[in-house]
């Protein structure tokens, strides 16, 4: 084994060839000739060892590649260039790697000949700011470029979401620094391609696979060219395997070479290389393609390659007829499948020009087909199980369907009387299809996609992968499936005993049932048939493992890996190397003599290559080299020639079958040493054809053109007079056609490109489209390999001198010579091409020999057309020397009839046209408001007349009011006018419809209006800042002159108001633009509200949403509260320099609100009503668009100042009117740019909004924060893309479906937030809150509404969410009962319970009084109950959405809650608590007694809750499955099933009692126990007599687990229940919502704490304390506030000393007193730690570190107040008297405290506030309770 010998990592690791090689460049060394000159050897014909070998091509591909740069920058004026309108920096950063978007491509087709351009990977262009024209343009001072390289171009088919169509991903030379503050224009300039080329370098560098190359090096390694010893062991192997059907097809010698290159598959132990050399004509293709499928059908893995696409495509096509057309005659079947998953074509699809003829073996698209049947959900398995049900079980089905119309039905029971008579007359739209017609409508559903299945597997899967058999039962498949729709859909078939039928197993025997029902008989026998093959089909393709996905990259490596026979470009082959499949044997190489050797090296070194054949012709061009240097090394030669010389033997196909006997005559002498014989065909007579009549037109002909002028053209040459002949010969050509209708394909053949362009353009289209004429016009180069009936070939070179340059090459020549099948003619100068001492003399010479010799002038025709070109080359000539001796003049001519001439001021025409023109003049001005057209009118005919007779000043006049200040002449001549004339103002708006905003501030100032003026500077920037060259608007973008004009701004400002001012310099410290500094942007955006700026608040909102948006979101702050004034919160928040989520949405709604503006003053607009409510939305959209509104007497107009923004080259130029350096635009398409260009703006912003959003809920999922958080960042998500989907403002930019899905699962998991398992995740106020918010109502609203619009019934999961959130969230609106109860099963327990609960509902909103309380509340436990069970008794395992474990405990809480108010009080948790509150209304609270006939009705419902529970608790491997259907993590979840149900077991207990026992014996079973809490299950174990309550022990055991005991009293007195560690309500007493809140969610509220205020300072409360503080003032001069309300009192200081030591705080005592009127409850509200002390005037004493605990455990919630009131209010601290003062020691030293006589201080509140944040506060995390 050869493979990797030799080669090791240090000695072939490759130094990057773009990055560090190539990029190492100067321009001096791209030019520089001699770069690598003395390092390019000439390339041996042997070599010593491989490493000479690589080594070799190495400066040669280096110099190669310097020319094709070189060549590349001279021709930057014609290259294709685009201009860059975005640039972003691709991590990882300092890698010079970047993202850059253009514009449009220019000069696409720059060369024509070639193909338009289009960026590809490998790619060289410059990057500059700047368009250089020439290099020397690059070398400028000041200017910035630099070489990029693309690296990645997006797929055309699958774009990524946010990559524009013209988005490349490049590597830069240098780093680059384009955000330098001025936002220059950049342009990209294509240079070259050097893929390719990168290629090579990596393959000469990398360690592969050297089997064939050490057989290739020298002359030794050739000499023994087979392997004799295998070659006699398996003699006549295959020619007994393939010798007749190759016989049948290939001639003596393509046989032979097709045998020699088999044979080399006999020898596994010696590499070999064959050689078959094609002259033209002689099959070279079709051997190859003999050669190919030979190895396919042997499942040789094989890589065929050629240098091209054109050539690889073809070669492809070949094989792919053969094996179709084989398949075809083997296959007995007439069946339309033909399996080519063995055959894989990759490469550029571009490139290869994919066509429909062979992309079944492209790779992309078998990608896209197996998608179809690789998709999850939508794919093979799905089409086939579909079909399987149908076929088994429609009967069932059908029926489904009937039960769903009924109840459709009884929905619609409640319709009013028109709706059912206007549904009666509609006739049977909804009435029960027949059960034949369900059937056949059913069976072409599930046929079509399993056909297609079935097709795709068949086509693109190898037939040995999925086995014969199951490729046979495929097709089968289909016969059976095509049989049984013809059975289904005859005539004569009855639905009633079509659904007898179907109604019995496909095993049952129906032979006697349907005697005489042949037809029934024949339809089972096919369904039994279909159902078998589909079995065995689904079990045969099951055992393949197929893919699963719609992943492209997995699917294109499942096709690489089955694939046996691929095709690529030399150059694509490189793609392997990095491909995991197994090792290739063989490796055939097309146009071989085409390809360089180095670049040969490539799929030779591929792993397992064994045996290569290269086919060719090395007589023919080889590959073309641009430098000199390298071609003069030998780089372009190919291994194929090389071998040729070290006389390697070569299989010579002998016969060509092309050219007609005359044509091959000359190059088989030439270059073939006749050893080419022609074929039978060609020697025909019937071959030889005659187009034109003639003998200078018959087979072979030579043309001689005189008179014809070579022109040089870049680098290029043309002869018009020979384009002239060209042209009238296929114009005789196309005209014969016409008359004889016999096909013709016409070649036209040139050496020159620029020949190739001036005949190309000639022609135009005329020929194009014309069935059976063909013509297509190439260079010689872009000619070989194609034929066509006539070739017309074009020398062009004529000159005296003999001079033909590169035409002279004799490999050139053998191709323009061979392209003909029955006429050559070829036009060219005798003199010049004899002169020329080249092949082409002799070519001549051997036509005069043979007669073959035509003059053109011969030919009348010929003779016309070469005499016209000549005549238009002298008029040309001529015409271009009197020009420049020739001056035009402008003369103007009016309509006016009278006047005959411009500025003739003699006789009476002058006088005459003055007088008319004033008398139309004077006519116009009474009438401008009654006749507006009359006034056009008059005044057109006046200023015509005016311009006429000389007097231009009127004349400029008249077109001044006409407003067509194009036709008034020059713009500074109408200033000169107004300004002459003191109409400053009027001059000011001339001097900005002409563009000159700088004279029009000029002459505003004059005109004193410096408003105005400073206006105008502001607008001049915003536009330039939003529409500079390549800009498409936002962000705002600096420009040179920028800062000036914002200074002249201010200054203008200066002179007008101070108000005004600083409106200015607020605006330009936005337009300023530094977004970086948020504090200042927010400073902006204030300050644009203060002065009612909507510009400013537009703009500053823009860029503070667009910090946002570029924050990354770990940096964001959490905010685990419920934030409820955003305004507030933002402004404190953002000074602090954080964002939030919260302050993101905040700008976010004030951005959108303000664009929401905008739309509704467009809307005004189009619909020309009022706008004056909407004034400044109006002046905002006009200056951001850069629209000036001139209104005129006339009418009003909307010029464009900036008439190449990029919005305005969006529209169509239709709509945009040019007049001189006007530019207009109708109003009606301003208002649709404008409503369009928002529309986008509107979209792009929400969606990068949600896009951030989601990763915000990503990150609060990772970092595991609250559920608050979570859920806050769900309803936001669902907040901006509800908002998004019913906007009426994006006029269908965006597709509904998308964020549709982003709503419905921001909603799922919105709810699981929402409603947990975990109530510890639920239970804080502020989540409570959040569900009593309008956007929780309107998610969950969302939720419902998409379930019940579903076509069907709801689920039990759908509906135990359902019933979730109606009992959780409070109640929904009204039609939402309705419609869910229409939604489920009818008559099922749901149905009544939802019905029942909805009639409640309405009931208790109605205050109805037919029906008591009580009876309605017993009527709603007694349906729960019953749907609880129904639940319970499904079988769950087949629901394919079954309730949740959380849901159904979740009702069956409920459900005992309801049943507990019949008892006149309540035991419950906290979490079960606050739902059934929010659940009830809040008006309105039970007090529902003890009912003795409901209680003893609720034996059984126990029971049965027992029962259930208890089935739960005991069958732990059910309940396990039971969680899994709906949750992940089943573990945790299964140990929160079981708490719940313990603590459910405990509720029926405290309830209901008798269950004591029971929970006794739970305790004591260990698998249950260890489920539980540790705390839990101790507290419980402490209950030692089980017949009583102990609600003790469990209020205990609850309070562990974070869900406190509820006893609530409904008017029951159930004091002797109470116990600390349980909350007490009484709800008779606390009849509101949020007193009982308060109860629940304590802040310390109940004690109320005096602080005295120092006698001798007077109380100033009102202005002291916060306007919310609700404090009482008390006759002592105290104030009496609860905690809550002193709380913000301290959060309004500015506390300043937190450096004090603290070290008195233990030393003195306060007294902290509660009110009389308040009954003192500090053993509950004080942390459990501070011992205070009670005295007997209701107040505590503690010293300052309990009073600092104190304090500390309240919740802050007044943080943003300004603490204005500080100083204001003193209050009176007192130390105890049994403890001595310190106050000298303890008080800060700047403390000026007034000592009162009482052993108290006064202090103001920032002296008290000073005092307590010297403390070390250390009780920060207490809970506050």
């Amino acid at each position: 084994m050869m493979e990797g010998k030799g080669c090791s990592s240090s000695t072939k690791k490759a130094v990057g060839f773009t990055g560090h090689t190539v990029f190492s460049w100067s321009l001096e060394n791209i030019f520089n000739q001699s770069l690598f000159k003395d390092q390019v050897e000439k390339i041996p014909e042997s070599f010593q060892s491989v490493k000479q070998y690589f080594g070799s091509f190495v400066f040669p591909l280096l110099e190669e590649t310097r020319m094709q740069l070189r060549s590349g920058l001279e021709a930057m004026r014609r290259a294709p260039y685009a201009e860059v309108i975005a640039f972003e920096e691709l991590k990882p950063y300092g890698a010079n790697r970047y993202g850059i978007e253009v514009d449009y491509w220019r000069n696409t087709i720059c060369n024509s000949g070639k193909e338009p351009y289009k960026t590809l990977p490998g790619d060289i262009l410059v990057l500059a700011d700047f368009k250089p024209e020439k290099v020397s343009d690059l070398l400028r001072v000041g200017r910035m470029w630099t070489f990029v390289s693309v690296t990645m171009v997006p797929d055309d088919e699958v774009e990524n979401k946010n990559k524009k169509k013209n988005y490349y991903e490049v590597k830069a030379r240098n780093n680059l620094q384009v955000h330098d503050g001025t936002k220059k224009s950049f342009f990209f300039i294509y240079l070259t391609n050097i893929l390719p080329s990168k290629r090579i370098w990596n393959s000469l560098h990398m360690c592969g696979n050297w089997k064939v190359i050490t057989q290739v090096l020298g002359t030794d390694s050739v000499i023994e060219e087979s392997c004799e010893l295998c070659s006699l062991q398996r003699k006549g192997k295959w020619d007994e395997k393939f010798g007749p059907s190759l016989s049948s097809t290939l001639n003596e010698s393509q046989v032979g070479a097709v045998f020699a290159c088999l044979r080399r598959l006999d020898c596994d132990h010696k590499s070999g290389v064959e050689l078959i050399w094609g002259p033209p004509g002689t099959g070279k293709t079709k051997t190859v393609s003999m050669l190919l499928f030979s190895l396919l059908r042997i499942k040789c893995r094989t890589l065929a390659c050629t240098p091209t696409n054109v050539a690889i495509t073809e070669l492809a096509s070949r094989v792919l007829r053969l094996v179709k057309e084989s398949y075809k005659r083997d296959s007995r079947s007439n069946t339309p499948f033909c399996p080519l998953g063995d055959i894989l074509l990759f490469g550029n699809k571009d490139r290869l020009k994919v066509n429909p003829g062979f992309e079944e073996i492209y790779l992309d698209y078998r990608v896209k087909r197996l998608m179809e049947c690789f998709a999850p959900l939508s794919g093979w398995r799905h089409c086939f199980s579909s079909m399987i049900d149908l076929l088994e079980d429609c009967f069932s089905q059908y029926h489904i369907y009937v039960e769903k119309l009924k109840e459709r039905e009884d929905c619609n029971e409640n319709q009013s009387e028109e709706k059912k008579c206007r549904k009666e007359t509609e006739g049977s739209k909804g009435e029960c299809k027949p059960f034949l017609e369900y059937v056949r409508e059913s069976f072409n559903c599930a046929v079509i996609p399993l056909r297609n299945c079935i097709f795709i597997f068949c086509t693109h899967l190898p037939k040995t992968y999925i086995s014969e058999n199951s490729f046979q039962d495929m097709v089968a498949l289909k016969s059976l499936l095509d049989s049984f729709r013809s059975l289904l859909f005859q005539k004569n078939v009855v639905s009633e005993e079509l659904e007898k039928l179907f109604s019995h197993s496909v095993d049952e025997d129906f032979s006697l049932a349907f005697v005489g029902k042949r037809y029934l008989l024949q339809l089972h026998q096919r369904r039994s048939e279909c159902l078998s093959v589909l079995r065995n089909l689904w079990n045969s393709l099951d055992e393949l493992n197929l893919p699963c996905t719609t992943s492209k990259q997995l699917l294109k490596d499942f096709c690489f890996k089955r694939a046996s026979l691929f095709f690529s470009t030399a150059s694509s082959s490189y793609k392997l190397h990095s491909v995991k499949i197994e090792p290739l044997n063989f490796l055939v190489i097309d146009e071989a003599a085409q390809l360089k050797e180095s670049e040969s090296t490539i799929p030779l070194q591929l792993a397992g290559i064994n045996h290569a054949v290269l086919i060719g012709d090395e007589c023919q061009l080889p590959a073309m080299v641009e430098s000199k240097i390298s071609d003069g090394a030998s780089f372009g030669r190919s291994l194929f020639e090389r071998l040729t010389l070290l006389n390697h033997s070569k299989h010579l196909l002998d016969i060509q079958y092309r050219m007609h006997p005359s044509i091959s005559l000359f190059p088989n002498l030439q270059f073939y040493r006749n050893q080419i014989l022609d074929g039978a065909n060609v020697k025909s007579k019937s071959y030889e054809k005659h187009y034109l009549p003639g003998t200078e037109f018959g087979p072979y002909t030579f043309i001689n053109i005189i008179g014809g002028r070579e022109e040089f053209i870049y680098h290029s040459c043309r002869n018009m007079v020979e384009v002239s002949v060209v042209i009238k010969i296929l114009q005789k050509l196309y005209k014969a056609w016409v008359g004889s209708k016999q096909m013709v394909s016409i070649g036209v053949v040139s050496p020159y490109t620029a020949q190739v362009v001036a005949i190309r353009k000639k022609i135009g289209s005329e020929y194009e489209n014309k069935d059976g004429f063909t013509v297509k016009v190439k260079s010689v180069d872009g000619f070989q390999g194609g034929e066509e009936d006539i070739i017309i070939i074009s020398t062009v070179r004529c000159n005296t001198g003999g001079s033909i340059g590169f035409i002279s090459n004799p490999q050139r020549v053998n191709v323009a010579l061979t392209r003909a099948r029955h006429c050559l003619w070829i036009l060219g100068n005798e003199r010049t091409l004899i002169s020329s001492e080249s092949i082409w003399g002799t070519l001549v010479c051997d036509a005069k020999a043979r007669q073959c010799f035509f003059k053109a002038d011969e030919d009348r025709n010929l003779a016309k057309a070469r005499l016209e070109v000549s005549k238009e080359s002298v008029e040309i000539d001529a015409e271009s020397l009197t020009s420049r001796s020739q001056r035009g003049k402008l003369c103007y001519k009016p309509k006016y009839e009278k006047t005959t001439l411009c500025y003739d001021k003699d006789g009476e025409t002058y006088w005459e046209g003055r007088s008319t023109a004033t008398d139309r003049k004077a006519a116009a001005d009474p009438m401008c408001s009654s006749n507006p057209k009359e006034v056009k009118f008059n005044l057109q005919e006046a200023a015509e007349i005016f311009a006429a007779i000389g007097m231009p000043d009127s004349a400029v006049r008249c077109f001044n009011d006409l407003e067509k200040y194009e036709r008034a002449g020059r713009f500074d001549e109408l200033m000169m006018l107004e300004e002459g004339s003191g109409n400053f103002m009027e001059a000011a708006n001339t001097a900005v419809l002409g563009g000159d905003i700088f004279l029009a501030t000029d002459l505003l100032q004059k005109a004193g209006n410096f408003r105005e003026a400073s206006k105008l500077v502001l607008n001049f920037v915003f536009s330039n800042s939003l529409w500079s060259p390549g800009s498409r608007g936002w962000p705002l973008k600096q420009f040179t002159q920028e800062e000036e004009l914002l200074q002249k701004a201010k200054s203008l400002a200066k002179n007008d108001s101070n108000q005004f001012y600083e409106f200015v310099c607020a605006e330009a410290d936005i337009l300023s633009n530094d977004q970086s500094n948020l504090l200042m942007m927010n400073q902006q955006f204030i300050d644009s509200q203060r002065h009612q700026n909507i510009r400013g608040e537009i703009l500053s909102s823009r860029m503070i949403l667009d910090f946002h948006l570029h924050s990354n979101a770990s940096t964001y702050h959490w905010e685990d509260e419920l934030v409820l004034n955003l305004t507030t919160y933002s402004d404190d928040r953002i000074c602090k320099s954080q964002v939030s989520i919260e302050t993101f949405l905040y700008f976010w709604s004030c951005w959108k609100d303000k664009i929401v503006k905008i739309f509704e003053y467009l809307g005004c607009l189009r619909m020309q009503q009022d706008v004056d409510d909407y004034r400044s939305y109006e002046d905002f959209c006009l200056s951001y668009f850069s629209v000036w509104k001139h209104c005129s007497n006339l009418d009003t107009t909307y010029l464009l100042l900036k008439s190449d923004a990029y919005w305005v080259r969006e529209l169509n130029n239709m709509y945009v009117k040019k007049r001189g350096q006007l530019v207009s635009i109708d109003l009606h398409q301003l208002v649709s740019a404008a409503q369009s260009y928002w529309s986008t703006e509107l979209l792009s912003v929400g969606i990068k909004v949600l896009d951030k959003l989601e990763a915000l809920h990503e990150q609060s999922i990772k970092n595991s924060l609250s559920v608050l958080c979570q859920s806050k960042c769900l309803s936001y998500i669902y907040d901006v893309a509800k908002f998004l989907l019913d906007s009426k403002f994006l006029y269908g930019h965006w597709d509904d479906k998308t964020l549709q899905k982003i709503v419905e699962l921001s909603t799922e998991d919105f709810f699981h937030c929402i409603f947990p398992l975990d109530w510890r995740e639920s239970l804080s106020k502020d989540m409570i809150s959040l569900r009593q918010t309008e956007v929780c109502r309107s998610i969950l609203e969302e939720i419902v509404s998409r379930y019940v619009t579903s076509k069907s019934k709801l689920s039990y999961g759908q509906i135990g969410r359902i019933a979730v959130m109606i009992l959780g969230s409070g109640k929904l609106h009204n039609g939402f009962y309705r419609k869910v109860v229409g939604r489920c099963v009818k008559n099922s327990p749901w149905q009544a319970f939802l019905k029942c609960s909805s009639q409640k509902m309405e009931f208790e909103y109605l205050q109805h009084p037919s029906e008591s309380n009580n009876e309605r509340e017993l009527h709603v436990i007694q349906k729960l109950h019953g749907a609880l069970l129904d639940t319970y008794g499904a079988n769950w395992r087949k629901e394919y959405d079954y309730m949740s474990p959380a849901c159904f405990l979740y009702l069956l809480e409920h459900l005992l809650i309801l049943m507990s108010c019949f008892q006149g009080y309540i035991f419950t948790t906290k979490s079960s608590f606050v739902d059934w509150r929010i659940y009830q209304e809040p008006n309105i609270n039970p007090t529902a007694s003890f009912v003795p006939d409901a209680w003893q009705s609720f034996g059984n419902v126990l029971d049965s809750i027992f029962f259930i529970v208890q089935h739960f608790l005991y069958n732990k491997k059910e309940m396990i499955e039971w969680i899994s259907k709906s949750h992940k993590n089943v573990n945790d979840y299964h140990s929160l099933v079981v708490l719940r149900l313990v603590v459910i077991i405990c509720l029926l207990h405290l309830n209901f009692g008798n269950f004591g026992s029971s929970l006794c014996d739970l305790l004591g079973r260990k698998y249950v126990t260890q489920l539980l809490p540790l705390e839990f299950s101790d507290a419980l174990h402490k209950i030692e007599n089980h017949n009583c309550l102990n609600v003790h022990e469990i209020s205990q055991a609850f309070k562990k687990i974070g869900n406190p005991l509820v006893i609530a009293s409904l008017g029951k007195n159930c004091s002797q229940f109470l116990c600390p560690d349980a909350i007490f309500v009484n709800m008779k007493v606390m009849k509101s919502t949020d007193g009982i809140f308060r109860i629940l969610y304590p802040k310390m509220e109940a004690c109320q704490v005096q602080v005295g205020m120092s006698k001798d300072v007077p109380s100033k409360r009102p202005a002291s304390l916060p306007e919310d503080t609700d404090a009482q003032n008390m006759n002592d001069n105290t104030m009496v506030m609860n905690l809550d309300q002193l709380c913000k009192v301290f959060e309004a200081l500015k506390t300043v000393d937190n450096g004090n030591n603290g070290n008195y705080k233990h030393s003195v005592k306060y007294q902290v007193g509660t009110s009389k009127d308040v009954p003192s409850k500090h053993p509950a509200s004080l942390p459990e730690d501070t011992d205070v002390q009670n005295k007997n005037d209701n107040t505590m004493m503690m010293n300052l570190d309990q009073l600092c605990k104190v304090l500390e455990a309240l919740k802050m919630v007044d943080y943003g107040n300004d603490g204005n009131y500080g100083n204001s209010v003193k209050y009176q601290v007192g130390t105890s008297k049994d403890v001595p003062s310190k106050r000298l020691a303890s008080l800060p030293e700047d403390m000026d405290a007034q000592n009162m006589n009482d052993n108290t201080m006064a202090m103001n509140l920032d002296q008290l506030c000073k005092v307590l944040e010297a403390l070390k506060m250390v009780n920060n995390e207490n809970s506050g309770n």
